[in-house]
């Protein structure tokens, strides 16, 4: 009898549970979850970043354009120039030499990207400064900084940034003062090379 019982035993298939519910289960579960989150705001960042970049690549198309378009407009006048050389008195050049000079002004002006100017500016900016107000001069191509650093270390660490950055040059501390708290008023004036975007 028993002898039977145990052949029986043998014959039947072997049936394994599986407790879904168990500790490991529900990790893994988890960690799905927070992997397919992952997926999903790293795809998202992406996208967002190849609409940014052909945004600054459009940018940067149009202010190509307007400066051939410019270049070509100086050339026709230069040309002209050239042919009325001999018939325009010292007012009429010192007139048409001012309004190319303005011209040049405005091109400069439109072609000066804030969106990329700011963006740099940010990347080279450490901690602690606060920049209170930017002043451009287009026609001497220099941009005036006006701010606050916590320390004069902070300061230090400013210029030694902007002077480490690749787009800008001929960093020159203008003037600073310690006032209240040990904070430092500060003027920096520097040359910016504007980037393709």
């Amino acid at each position: 009898m028993k002898a039977d019982n145990l052949n029986d035993q043998r014959k039947r298939p072997i049936k394994f549970e599986i407790n879904i519910a168990s500790e490991d289960y529900r990790k893994v579960r988890i960690i799905q979850t927070d992997l397919y989150l992952l997926s999903l705001i790293l795809f998202v960042a992406m996208l967002f970043g190849i609409n940014r970049y052909f945004i600054y690549k459009g940018q940067a198309e149009n202010i190509e354009e307007s400066i051939n378009r410019q270049l070509l407009q100086d050339k026709k006048l230069e040309d002209e120039l050239n042919k009325k050389e001999g018939s325009l008195s010292g007012e009429e050049v010192k007139a048409l030499i001012s309004e190319v000079s303005f011209a040049n002004s405005l091109i400069r002006q439109k072609a000066f990207s804030w969106t990329l100017f700011l963006s740099d500016l940010e990347t080279a900016i450490p901690k602690n400064i606060s920049i209170s107000s930017i002043q451009p001069h287009f026609n001497e191509g220099v941009i005036t900084l006006y701010g606050t650093a916590l320390s004069l270390e902070d300061l230090t660490n400013l210029i030694i940034s902007l002077e480490d950055s690749p787009v800008f040059e001929g960093v020159f501390l203008n003037n600073q003062k310690t006032i209240e708290q040990g904070f430092v008023q500060f003027t920096i004036k520097l040359v910016y090379y504007q980037r393709k975007g």
